[in-house]
């Protein structure tokens, strides 16, 4: 059995552990992890325009079935309000409202929780590495 380790493969379990800590972290806030990103991301854009459902498709790369269902879960938990385009009835905005924004703040909080725990383990050389070879490797994937 071959033992090499692969850096791809190390990386994606890491990223799942961390995906799983945070999900399991905030569920207590009544979102998903994907909902709470959403919320970040619409929350985020809408300080420069206004949002859309088809904005969110392109940044998560999902089906616009799953889109709505999403935007549909979080409209019936009083998270975001989707109302139609003045410039075209079947694009429709996302407004995050006061209920999504106090989770989010709550979500923030937990997500530095758990990074500082992966600090406090680290030194700041060893931060400033880490960071310094994950650069690396995103390059080497993006040229």
């Amino acid at each position: 059995m071959d033992e090499t380790k692969h850096i791809g493969q190390e990386i994606n379990k890491v990223s799942s552990q961390i995906r799983r800590a945070i999900d399991h972290s905030i569920q207590q806030f009544g979102v998903s992890g994907m909902q709470a990103r959403m919320l970040g991301y619409i929350n985020r854009q809408s300080e420069f325009g206004e949002v859309y459902q088809t904005d969110i498709e392109k940044e998560f790369k999902i089906r616009r079935s799953s889109i709505t269902s999403a935007m549909q879960c979080l409209e019936n938990d009083g998270m975001i309000l989707r109302v139609s385009a003045d410039s075209d009835g079947r694009k429709k905005k996302l407004i995050v409202t006061p209920k999504a924004d106090a989770i989010r703040l709550k979500v923030r909080i937990e997500i530095d929780k758990i990074e500082n725990k992966f600090r406090e383990k680290l030194s700041d050389e060893e931060v400033e590495i880490l960071f310094t070879i994950l650069e690396k490797i995103s390059n080497e994937i993006n040229d």
